[in-house]
């Protein structure tokens, strides 16, 4: 589940793994999260993952735009030269 984060003390989870400095301080370029991600894992333990805007667009798109799923499956089949049922 996907949700608005309205506490502006939780990070990107994604920045505070980049910009940790070894005391475990962070720099001050980590950002704070606008989304909180809620799933379910092994035995109903649930997880959450907090994102900030920038670390939710880096990770949803290409350098080179967005490639739809049947572009990915063209690729696939162009660069591995594999069948796929799909």
């Amino acid at each position: 589940m996907i949700s608005k984060n309205s506490d502006p003390n939780i990070y990107c989870d994604y920045c505070k793994h980049d910009f940790r400095r070894p005391d475990g301080s962070f720099k001050p370029k980590v950002r704070s999260a606008v989304i909180r991600i809620d799933y379910k894992q092994y035995k109903g333990h649930v997880a959450r993952r907090f994102l900030c805007e920038t670390c939710v667009k880096n990770i949803t798109e290409l350098p080179s735009g967005y490639l739809s799923l049947a572009d990915q499956l063209k690729e696939a089949q162009e660069r591995w030269e594999v069948r796929l049922d799909v």
